[in-house]
């Protein structure tokens, strides 16, 4: 059975009690999987049916999600080069969860574009590359902060105001006072934004 054979395989048992069994096969073959994969991520190929019988849309949607990031951790170099040949991979929110597995230059400059794409309906692709920046604790989240604590879409926003108390600096200042200072904000927000203006050194809030 070829790559893309398997990667059906795994798909369909997506959700299912045989999924554990299918992704540790997926595991042992060529990194050919890893671009059958990231294939069907693209949309490139047709995509095979996901999901076992039965089975809840969202442990399918789970499962699918980890072979992306089993992929990452078991092909690096593979997935990575895929993904910059790719542009529909590098605006992938599940590509973008898994590149925190990676630790390269590649890898990290696919993510700071990632949490810079301004184009509509990409708000949680931008929130996904905040996270996976965090987790990666990347210093690029520095220069990205004072933007995007700023931004309209709730998830990307409150992924950045996650990162700030770690690594925002003097310029990401007013977005956070904003954030401090707004009753419409979840106590959350709010009290992570002081958290951050703290740290930074600035006086909490305006008020």
């Amino acid at each position: 059975m070829d790559a893309a054979e398997e990667v059906a395989r795994l798909l369909t048992a997506a959700g299912g009690s045989g999924f554990p069994d299918a992704l540790a096969r997926f595991e042992t073959l060529p990194d050919t999987a890893c671009a059958a994969l990231l294939a069907v991520v693209a949309g490139t190929v047709p995509r095979p049916p996901t999901g076992a019988p039965g089975a809840h849309p969202r442990d399918v949607v789970e499962d699918a999600s980890e072979t992306v990031h089993v992929a990452a951790r078991r092909w690096p170099e593979r997935f990575e080069a895929v993904v910059v040949a790719t542009p529909a991979l590098r605006r992938d929110t599940n590509v973008a969860h898994a590149l925190r597995e990676l630790d390269t230059p590649g890898s990290l400059a696919i993510l700071v574009a990632a949490a810079q794409v301004r184009e509509a309906g990409h708000g949680y692709l931008r929130a996904t590359a905040v996270a996976s920046l965090l987790a990666r604790r990347s210093p690029a989240l520095t220069d990205l902060l004072p933007r995007l604590l700023g931004d309209r879409h709730d998830a990307a926003r409150q992924a950045a105001v996650d990162a700030a108390p770690r690594f925002a600096d003097e310029r990401a200042l007013p977005a956070l006072r904003r954030i401090a200072d707004n009753p419409r904000r979840t106590p959350w927000e709010r009290d992570r934004a002081r958290r951050a203006i703290t740290r930074i050194g600035g006086p909490a809030t305006t008020s």
